[in-house]
């Protein structure tokens, strides 16, 4: 008898692959779904709070180069944006 029944939860292509790996295997653990790239799509405008903006759109880009970010900004100043990412994702382990 396997010592977990099921695996839950998201993650990146190893994950996945971990995932499938087990689902595959003898000890017959299942699986949630396999994970695929994240993505995110961020909706502001120039009233919103650029480091809320900033840290949604680095919650999903960290989970690798395969993740898709994409931000729909009107009246947002971008460069003040851009700046602040870059000031979070410094701060970054």
């Amino acid at each position: 008898c396997p010592k977990v029944d099921k695996v839950f939860g998201p993650g990146n292509q190893y994950v996945t692959a971990a995932k499938m790996i087990l689902q595959n295997s003898e000890a017959t653990i299942s699986i949630d779904m396999p994970a695929g790239p994240s993505e995110v799509l961020v909706i502001a405008d120039g009233e919103a709070d650029l480091s809320f903006v900033a840290a949604d759109l680095l919650s999903q880009a960290e989970h690798g180069p395969d993740s898709q970010v994409v931000l729909c900004a009107v009246g947002m100043d971008v460069g003040a944006l851009e700046a602040e990412v870059a000031r979070q994702a410094d701060a970054l382990p």
